[in-house]
């Protein structure tokens, strides 16, 4: 798995350590979206050249006592960074990848102590 280009350690979440990064995107702009013009396209590859805007990989780990035991991801984020991400989906996609992450990590701890 590739390196975090950003990192938040986020909050408890069910007795569950919720840790959120950004990971390179190996996708291309135009793979993730449609444009209806070039210019259009064209100005959004210029701001993430410019580091306006940033194209990344969410990932959400859950740890319990310093042990990874469950994660989600979300592709094709394009964001100003990580915290605008986490900002403006709190409610919304990061909400759900928490609940993913963290049914993931019972149905581990429930696996592992069967």
């Amino acid at each position: 798995m590739s390196e975090a280009i950003e990192k938040i350690e986020f909050d408890n979440v069910l007795g569950f350590d919720i840790v959120i990064s950004a990971l390179p995107e190996y996708l291309s702009i135009t793979d993730i979206m449609e444009f209806e013009t070039e210019d259009e396209k064209n100005e959004l590859i210029e701001k993430l050249d410019n580091y306006d805007l940033m194209l990344f990989c969410a990932r959400v780990q859950c740890y319990k006592k310093g042990i990874l035991l469950g994660s989600d991801f979300l592709g094709g984020c394009i964001y100003e960074d990580l915290e605008n991400f986490v900002e403006t989906e709190r409610e919304f996609y990061l909400k759900d990848m928490i609940k993913t992450a963290i049914s993931e990590s019972k149905q581990m701890i429930q696996d592992l102590t069967a």
